[in-house]
């Protein structure tokens, strides 16, 4: 059965596994190297994609969002991470343009011996 506007498509990755993927990003190029992410499941299977820029400070979620739309039309179901500010990063599940879930990953500063 296709999928319909009030029924996410069958992703072939799930929310807890793109916030994992985006934790683990994190950890290895660090929160400030960190650019707007997001992946979009479809029939052809999961395309993921990053933004090369930062997104201005105080309107994170509403450029996150426009930026998740001009990729995939409302009936299609997205993931997306971005800066939030003060070391934290948002994970948001979309479909058909409303966000069905959301976290707050907050990420603490390490410092090594050698720092």
């Amino acid at each position: 059965m296709p999928p319909t506007k009030s029924q996410p498509d069958k992703a072939l990755m799930n929310f807890e596994e793109y916030v994992s993927i985006v934790k683990d990003s994190v950890c290895e190029t660090g929160y400030e190297c960190f650019l707007p992410s997001l992946c979009h499941s479809g029939e052809a299977g999961d395309k993921m994609a990053v933004l090369q820029t930062e997104l201005s400070e105080g309107g994170e979620e509403v450029l996150a969002r426009k930026w998740a739309e001009e990729f995939a039309g409302p009936g299609e179901s997205i993931f997306m991470a971005y800066r939030c500010g003060q070391r934290k990063v948002s994970v948001i599940e979309i479909f058909g343009f409303n966000v069905l879930r959301k976290t707050t990953i907050a990420v603490e500063p390490y410092a090594t011996e050698n720092d």
